[in-house]
């Protein structure tokens, strides 16, 4: 059995590393993604980039900031893209008429880049 020391073998750490696990890793994001598409412009520092297909996913939480006109609802969205998602910290876009600023770009894992943004509009 397992333990929480032992379960990552050189044997397993080698497989995981292997062409087809890779392979495997790129089909399923690409398969998530194609699941439920939406395409996105980004736009930084004014510019408009190419549009990317990506899936946002909208977690079930929500959570309220305050202005100083009293307190906004804001909606966080995760920004899922392959590997060559081009989307960085700070960056914009629009997704049904609602503005989304990225606050934080997740480090590329298994083929797949994650960005977190907030509802600014």
């Amino acid at each position: 059995m397992a333990s929480r020391v032992n379960w990552l073998t050189p044997d397993r750490a080698k497989d995981w590393r292997t062409a087809g696990v890779a392979a495997a890793r790129v089909i399923d994001t690409t398969q998530e993604i194609a699941d439920d598409s939406t395409s996105i412009v980004v736009v930084r520092a004014g510019v408009s980039q190419a549009a990317q297909t990506v899936r946002l996913v909208q977690p079930e939480r929500g959570s309220k900031q305050a202005s100083e006109g009293g307190s906004a609802a804001v909606a966080d969205v995760i920004v899922l893209g392959s590997a060559s998602l081009n989307v960085q910290r700070e960056d914009t876009f629009v997704v049904s008429g609602s503005l989304y600023r990225v606050v934080y770009v997740a480090p590329l894992q298994n083929n797949r880049k994650e960005a977190h943004a907030v509802q600014v509009q």
